[in-house]
């Protein structure tokens, strides 16, 4: 049993060329105005179609043209059995169209996807900073920040000594911005992960500060206890 996806392209194309009526008709609108996949297909089948027909010249269909298609399909025509023509000619017109249908499915257009040549993206320098205690540093030892603007991460050599309840914190200070938190910093030669906005905001000359928080960090989102250690971000 074919699926729904199997269906599409048959569907989209009857409906396209205006084959289906009643519930089927209905069933495919549903099928627009729910699915854009089956919508983007019938678009392309009205377009396809429309090229075909443009390059069709056109013609009137001659008066023999009943007579022919019926003898195509049975044989030859029945002219003695006047009851059976209808039928006949209703029969003859769909196979015609079925046939249509497949030859359009068998000369369906290809979808070219367009796929963008790989670039080369040059990778970014790593940037240092050399972190130095501030007068509230007591006995902060100096320690250096790496940081990888291809990954995101920061490495420290290093870090601050924490009294026992509290948190050590490491922030950002672009140019005029308040500071921003970069993360905690646990014990030596921790690492944090910096992404989203704070990206943008570690360039040279920006300043990484550590302060020290209420375990977890900081309640109001600036830093709350003493800054004991800051450090510019260079180049490597």
């Amino acid at each position: 049993m074919a699926t729904p996806e199997q269906d599409m392209p048959i569907q989209a194309a009857e409906l396209a060329l205006g084959l289906l009526d009643g519930d089927e008709r209905a069933a495919a609108m549903r099928r627009v105005l729910a699915e854009p996949d089956f919508a983007r297909e019938v678009e392309m089948w009205r377009d396809h179609f429309a090229r075909m027909f443009s390059e069709w010249p056109e013609a009137t269909p001659g008066d023999d043209v009943e007579r022919r298609v019926f003898a195509a399909i049975h044989g030859a025509a029945n002219d003695t059995e006047p009851a059976r023509r209808p039928l006949a000619w209703a029969t003859g017109v769909v196979t015609l169209i079925a046939a249509c249908l497949v030859l359009a499915l068998a000369l369906r257009p290809q979808r070219i996807v367009m796929v963008p040549a790989p670039t080369a993206v040059a990778a970014m320098p790593t940037m240092i900073a050399a972190i130095t205690p501030t007068p509230d540093g007591g006995t902060v030892t100096p320690f250096a920040v790496m940081f990888d603007p291809n990954t995101g991460e920061a490495r420290l050599a290093g870090g601050v000594d924490v009294p026992a309840g509290s948190s050590a914190e490491l922030w950002v200070i672009a140019k005029d911005e308040p500071p921003h938190s970069l993360g905690l910093v646990r014990g030596d030669r921790s690492s944090v992960s910096i992404g989203g906005a704070n990206l943008a905001r570690m360039t040279a000359g920006a300043t990484l500060a550590v302060s020290i928080e209420p375990e977890g960090g900081s309640p109001t989102g600036l830093p709350t206890g003493p800054v004991v250690a800051t450090g510019t971000l260079a180049t490597a």
